[in-house]
């Protein structure tokens, strides 16, 4: 078997084959066509066989924790080209950046778009494609990419394809699309007036819990998950961002799906700062939202956090990608769309509004509800801004209970930090160090009842509770790689927050209307007794030792209404 580089071309004069023999010496011309070198893989002329390429050695070097082995096996008479997978490592051809020549390139980190399977520690190579596959049967081999995608890091929609927001997958897409944007626009105050007509705020502290879980789990969603053969109803509610695939037009790229959705965050905010700022000018809509915009406008920060500090860490996360060209150095691209260097072009716009816009917007956040105390102390001005923000968020809380708000945060903060460090590298360590964070912080907090009303530390203690469930039960899965099992537990807990986040709405929506007191005093229509009693107890806790003491039974037994006859 004759071999060559990928690149190199076959010989084009025909080669001469002597073959002799103890009669005569013959002569003959052939044309030869060499075999190529599988990806991954470079002739080794001293030995005459195909070895691991030169990017592999290179990225041994820079981290010599990953030992590169090439083989190439024989089963069921098929030559098999495999290469050792310890993690998350990527392998692939890429032209983007090299003129349309095809090079070849390695990476040691590729947690976005590529799966992981803890069985499976081998890739396979079949001339362009790359698969993973169990060392023991090669047979049992899924693809390295995620449904529909390509390139390098995985990172490029296949032809025909385009990146959707809601979701890391490739969906086809039309131009006529782009009349979503009628619906995205007016969405933005859209949502803003139902937060004001419902009160949807973090004053009542309905939302606090809900919105706690998602930003827990808002990073977390592994893409070793196949739904392709799941049922769809338990595929519907596999999503953690709660969202579904929407399209825009066809052709986007993740550059413009992460510049779109920073984008649509500030549009949102902006139109709150808006509504602020002409309140000043207008007694007639300062009279409208008094009460409301600052607590809206910090619910909207409040909500969007997690996006806005994952965006953060995304932007500014680089990945390292080693190639078989001798001429070039390692390379720095952004990992969500690695055919942009970093720091260049796109990537170099998107860096520039994230750190003018999206980097302010949280340093305020988090100044104002760490220092803001100390800063009110100081300048009786700044009060004037900092005061309705601390009593929009403190609100709900018990005195001296509020800074369970900003330990949630803290916890947020640091869940994403372990994140960053362990992604693509060891997701299982990083959820190991941070599940005993999280199950004390939930203890602690369950303990402490931290709200004023008990039906919201009630309603808290069961979300933090499903909270520990799904995080732990999603460890155990990933760890002994029961992927169905992931499934249904991620489905579980989405399918229970919506139902919160529906019930929520339901009774803020019965709340303002006036129907929950009209329910309530049906109640008390019905079951008076349940209701004298409820009464009760509350003015007892509330008039105990006082004047207005309320009377004994068996003192003033003719004030009791079971007591009382009408003649």
């Amino acid at each position: 078997m004759l071999l060559k580089n990928e690149n190199e071309p076959n010989p084009l004069s025909p080669a001469i084959i002597v073959s002799s023999s103890s009669i005569s010496l013959k002569l003959m011309l052939h044309g030869i066509q060499l075999l190529d070198c599988p990806i991954g893989f470079e002739l080794n002329a001293t030995e005459g066989k195909c070895v691991c390429s030169k990017a592999l050695h290179k990225l041994h070097k820079s981290y010599p924790s990953y030992q590169p082995d090439c083989q190439i096996s024989s089963e069921s008479d098929n030559s098999i080209p495999t290469i050792t997978r310890i993690n998350s490592e990527w392998i692939g051809t890429m032209n983007q950046l090299f003129n349309g020549t095809a090079v070849f390139g390695a990476a040691l980190n590729c947690f976005e778009f590529c799966r992981y399977k803890s069985g499976k520690t081998k890739l396979v190579v079949d001339h362009i494609n790359v698969t993973i596959a169990d060392s023991n049967n090669l047979s049992n081999s899924i693809p390295l990419c995620v449904e529909n995608r390509e390139g390098p890091l995985c990172s490029q929609c296949i032809t025909g394809y385009s990146a959707v927001f809601g979701s890391s997958e490739c969906r086809q897409c039309s131009n006529w699309w782009l009349l979503m944007l009628l619906v995205y626009v007016p969405a933005g105050p859209l949502i803003i007036y139902l937060l004001y007509a419902l009160k949807l705020t973090l004053t009542t502290g309905t939302l606090n819990g809900i919105i706690f879980c998602i930003q827990i789990f808002g990073f977390f969603n592994p893409p070793s998950i196949n739904l392709k053969e799941m049922n769809w109803l338990v595929s519907g509610w596999i999503d953690t961002q709660l969202s579904h695939p929407l399209c825009l037009y066809n052709g986007m790229t993740n550059l413009w799906k992460q510049g779109l959705s920073t984008v649509y965050q500030i549009y949102v905010l902006s139109i709150l700062l808006g509504i602020i700022f002409l309140s000043k000018f207008s007694v007639r809509i300062s009279n409208k939202i008094a009460n409301s915009s600052v607590q809206i406008l910090v619910t909207v920060v409040h909500i969007s956090f997690s996006y806005l500090l994952t965006s953060i860490m995304d932007v500014f996360t680089p990945v390292t990608i080693y190639t078989n060209n001798t001429s070039k150095e390692p390379m720095q691209v952004w990992f969500k769309h690695p055919t942009v260097e970093y720091g260049t072009h796109g990537h170099l716009v998107l860096i520039i509004i994230t750190s003018l816009v999206v980097g302010p917007i949280l340093g305020v956040y988090m100044t104002v509800l760490l220092a803001g105390r100390p800063l009110m102390r100081i300048n009786y001005r700044i009060r004037e801004y900092i005061r309705p923000v601390y009593e929009a968020i403190h609100a709900p809380y018990k005195r001296n209970r509020e800074f369970f708000f900003v330990s949630r945060l803290l916890i947020v903060i640091l869940f994403y930090v372990i994140y960053v460090c362990f992604r693509g590298k060891d997701m299982f360590l990083g959820m190991a160090i941070a599940s005993p964070i999280l199950f004390a912080y939930i203890a602690v907090e369950s303990l402490a009842r931290p709200f004023k009303r008990m039906s919201l530390n009630i309603f808290n203690v069961f979300l933090l509770s499903l909270l520990a469930l799904v995080y732990g039960s999603s460890w155990y899965f990933m760890k002994s790689d029961h992927e169905y099992g992931l499934i249904i537990i991620r489905a579980i807990y989405n399918a229970a927050v919506v139902a919160s986040i529906f019930g929520v709405i339901v009774i803020h929506f019965l709340w303002v209307t006036g129907l929950f007191e009209k329910i309530k005093i049906k109640v008390r229509k019905y079951w008076p007794h349940l209701s004298r009693q409820n009464q009760e107890e509350v003015a007892r806790a509330d008039l105990s030792g006082s004047f207005f003491e309320p009377y004994d039974r068996v003192r003033e037994p003719l004030l009791s209404s079971h007591s009382v006859q009408y003649h």
